[in-house]
């Protein structure tokens, strides 16, 4: 790397080593990250042409794991940068309107579809949320077919969250998840989408102050931090075309949690109920929520998912608090002469557990 890129790219290679020495002051890592993101925010969508891409990321890769603190901060704008460049390419490829396809090669893809792989691809720790931002930047629109390119690979990329080593993606993604669905019911649209992720001008005033170390650790942090308020809820017309797969992104994360032997987050409970909602019609007889006799069948079986069999009694007792939550949730939901209590008990039953008294 640094021979290579010392003839063809000094400036990475410099900022590289400025990064990596064990003598370099803080001043220099600082300078070092905003010269770097100072490049990318002037490249914007064409640093996807460049053919130094890569040599950004391995620059990136020692700051982002940096025990200074603003040095992690900065590397982290500058992967914001990155998704903000991003979301500036064109929508326009045939491949983008359609679910992401792990088949398709490299050469098919247009060029929001090769920097969508290459920034999922090289998302380290938790960076993947600013990738999941960039897709849902784009609007709503009644026309579900245009954003299916976005949400699905939101959805992609957040399932790599829940599945993800990190627990801190997990619950990350269980909270997002939630946002998500948030607005069923409401007739409304949740703010989010007047976000256009440009880096705060105040990286690069700072920079030219005397004591610019000492206000960088406060203009690191406003620029490194996401809100989550900031990404966008989806559309009810969003949510019933990737209904299915939505409810299998909640799946995976509730049945995250059953392994970890986690209390289920209130953030995936809300998401349950919203999910419930979509499926409800007010019964003009009793004036109370039902759905039809295929609904009941469908949440007999994702509960049923998530009765495992396990040696551990920690598991096993996750299971039945996990279930219990989540029945309580249809409890508020429907009616409950339409709930299908029978089943789902039958269902618990049928469960060998070797639950011990540990009074």
């Amino acid at each position: 790397f640094e021979t290579t890129s010392l003839q063809q790219f000094p400036l990475h290679y410099y900022l590289h080593v400025s990064l990596n020495s064990n003598t370099a002051d803080v001043k220099e890592g600082i300078w070092a990250l905003v010269t770097l993101i100072s490049l990318l925010t002037l490249s914007d969508q064409w640093v996807y042409a460049r053919s130094d891409l890569r040599f950004v990321v391995a620059t990136l890769a020692p700051a982002l794991v940096s025990k200074r603190k603003v040095i992690g901060q900065l590397a982290r704008t500058a992967w914001g940068v990155l998704a903000w460049a991003f979301t500036l390419l064109p929508r326009t490829h045939p491949t983008w309107r359609k679910p992401e396809d792990p088949s398709l090669a490299h050469t098919e893809l247009g060029a929001r579809g090769k920097a969508f792989r290459f920034l999922n691809n090289n998302s380290v720790v938790d960076l993947r949320i600013y990738l999941i931002r960039g897709l849902l930047l784009s609007p709503s629109e009644d026309d579900v077919d245009a954003t299916v390119g976005e949400v699905s690979r939101a959805l992609l990329v957040l399932k790599a969250m829940i599945s993800g080593s990190q627990r801190a993606d997990y619950e990350t993604a269980c909270r997002v998840l939630q946002r998500l669905v948030c607005d069923i019911g409401s007739g409304k649209q949740s703010a989010g989408i007047l976000d256009d992720m440009r880096p705060t001008s105040q990286i690069f005033e700072v920079t030219i102050s005397e004591d610019a170390p000492k206000k960088f650790k406060d203009v690191a942090q406003r620029a490194s931090e996401l809100d989550l308020e900031r990404i966008r809820v989806l559309s009810e017309a969003e949510i019933v075309y990737h209904y299915s797969d939505l409810v299998e992104t909640w799946a995976e994360a509730v049945e995250r949690t059953v392994k970890l032997s986690a209390e289920l987050p209130t953030s995936l409970q809300d998401a349950w109920q919203s999910l419930l909602l979509m499926k409800a019609d007010l019964t003009q007889e009793n004036q109370h929520l039902a759905s039809t006799g295929g609904f009941a069948s469908q949440i007999v079986d994702i509960l049923t998912k998530f009765l495992v069999t396990s040696e551990e009694t920690n598991v096993q007792a996750s299971c039945l608090v996990v279930v219990k939550r989540l029945w309580s949730v249809m409890k508020n939901v429907f009616a409950r002469s339409w709930l299908p209590a029978e089943k789902i008990l039958a269902s618990v039953l049928k469960v060998k557990f070797t639950l011990e008294d540990e009074r």
